[in-house]
């Protein structure tokens, strides 16, 4: 599917998105060439799964980008550029979530999200007394949940120690709940998922697979890291 304007560039973000109109009519949170590789592959790859786990994260799509749109701008270019894009459908009206909207939240939704993080290994959903980066975001006229960005995920660093510790949902007040999760309905959800993966990365880009940040390799990393979910040390750590 074909972008066909870009309408204006996002202000927060550190991968620099665009909101664009694609071919469909639809407006969409467009991630390019600002977001390496490797980061556009997990964006993918986690959003696909996520809504298979049974999360808010909007449709995505893989779009293209003409060269057209964005040859005659140097920003956009390097913004953007051609080609291959990421693309999670916009959701309009939204506001991000604070610790006062945190609370009035669905508490197994929350608990959901956690369990999600902690399986694709991303610790950038923080929300403290000294502020954060939720990634999520709520629809108050309807009372919709929105989960975003996950460019980060796969984390080989990851701190499980500083994931407990700063992750939204411990500071919503749910950790005791957390601490006692079980894992047999997640185990399910995360199997049932990953019967689609081999399937989502056969909708990559072969560009994006075959670039130099080595994105054949990135995929094999993040289908191990994955595959963890059936180790019993895996569950042992939440507790």
């Amino acid at each position: 599917m074909d972008i066909v304007e870009i309408i204006q560039k996002f202000e927060q973000g550190a991968t620099k998105p665009y909101l664009c109109r694609a071919e469909n009519g639809e407006r969409y949170v467009v991630k390019g060439r600002s977001a390496p590789v490797r980061e556009r592959i997990s964006e993918y790859v986690c959003a696909m799964l996520g809504r298979d786990f049974g999360l808010p994260i909007p449709e995505c799509e893989l779009v293209t980008i003409p060269e057209e749109l964005v040859e005659f701008s140097s920003e956009l270019m390097g913004g953007l550029g051609a080609g291959a894009a990421f693309a999670s459908k916009y959701v309009s009206e939204t506001q991000e979530v604070n610790r006062e909207v945190l609370k009035h939240l669905p508490a197994q939704k929350l608990r959901e999200l956690w369990v999600f993080d902690y399986w694709i290994k991303n610790e950038d959903r923080t929300l403290t007394v000294k502020g954060g980066n939720p990634n999520l975001f709520y629809r108050p006229r309807d009372q919709r949940l929105v989960v975003v960005d996950h460019n980060l995920a796969f984390d080989v660093s990851f701190d499980i120690e500083s994931f407990r510790r700063l992750h939204l949902v411990v500071n919503a007040g749910l950790l005791p709940e957390l601490e006692g999760v079980g894992n047999e309905d997640y185990k399910q959800r995360m199997s049932q998922a990953m019967e689609n993966f081999d399937g989502y990365c056969d909708n990559l880009p072969p560009e994006w697979l075959d670039a130099d940040a080595n994105g054949r390799e990135w995929v094999a990393l993040i289908k191990r890291q994955l595959l963890e979910f059936k180790e019993d040390s895996f569950w042992e750590a939440l507790k």
